[in-house]
């Protein structure tokens, strides 16, 4: 799985290369890039697009959707590839980031002391400046 910018919006980032790995690990390794305090990959929405109606594409939206309150998934449109004939489908996935974050830790508990300590830095070298956890997500 990758992640990538958009050209739509610095809001949006696309996600693509899902069948590398489960539904699971993707949504894991998605975390990550989110979560992540050396992370720049901020945003509120994600798109992703796959072959319908079964393919990797499919099977992360049901897996993202099976998550307590992360995020929405939801199947924008459907129809047929013009380049290639196959009928495809895309996905958003809007990211309710402090339930996303805890899934994470839950999963990473290193992860959530990653954040400690970046926050404890944070708060020692800036005195001056409130701590805001979103200048990094």
């Amino acid at each position: 799985m990758n992640l990538e910018s958009s050209n739509i919006s610095c809001g949006i980032r696309n996600m693509y290369d899902l069948n590398y790995a489960t539904s699971e690990e993707n949504t894991r390794y998605l975390a990550e890039m989110l979560f992540s305090f050396r992370s720049s990959y901020r945003c509120k929405f994600i798109l992703f697009s796959d072959l319908v109606p079964e393919s990797a594409g499919q099977k992360l939206a049901d897996y993202l959707s099976s998550i307590p309150d992360i995020g929405e998934v939801h199947l924008c449109d459907d129809g047929v590839n013009p380049n290639t004939g196959n009928h495809i489908g895309i996905w958003v996935f809007k990211v309710n980031w402090n339930n996303f974050r805890e899934w994470y830790w839950d999963k990473v508990p290193d992860a959530k002391n990653d954040w400690e300590v970046l926050k404890a830095r944070w708060i020692r070298d800036h005195p001056s400046n409130a701590w805001d956890e979103r200048h990094f997500w």
